[in-house]
């Protein structure tokens, strides 16, 4: 088990740590529930309010018949994973910028040109010089 919260019980028992040595009737029950779930592998998870605003995380470790327990605060588990959403989002909008700035290139570079030469045409035949033809390659 990993926590801040219990890292000094953890520290004083030398070794012989219990979860009941711990006054956390959250953290008994939790783990409790977690034995009687044992057979399962997948990672619980809850929420508790009461004690503070922490999440627990536990998972069964079948080969060593260890309990791994997190404790971690809500708070910190938000500023996390604001963090990700703000460098994914960052990420996001500095590709689609580096799209736009292609998309401008390719409409620069193919379309404008034949723009013009549509215009330089119809300019052309608008002056009367009905014998002018278009080129379809580049000048």
């Amino acid at each position: 088990m990993f926590s801040d919260d219990h890292f000094d019980a953890i520290k004083r028992s030398k070794g012989q740590f219990r979860i009941n040595d711990i006054n956390d009737t959250f953290l008994n029950d939790f783990f409790d529930k977690r034995i009687k779930d044992s057979h399962k592998s997948e990672t619980i998870v809850q929420t508790v309010i009461e004690n503070g605003n922490r999440i627990f995380f536990a998972n069964h470790i079948n080969e060593t018949g260890w309990f791994l327990i997190s404790i971690v605060p809500r708070n910190e588990l938000i500023k996390a994973v604001n963090a990700s959403y703000r460098y994914f989002w960052t990420f996001g909008i500095i590709i689609m910028l580096f799209l736009v700035l292609i998309s401008a290139v390719i409409i620069y570079r193919l379309v404008i040109p034949a723009l013009n030469n549509l215009v330089s045409g119809i300019k052309e035949i608008s002056e009367g010089n009905l014998e002018y033809s278009f080129s379809l390659r580049k000048k």
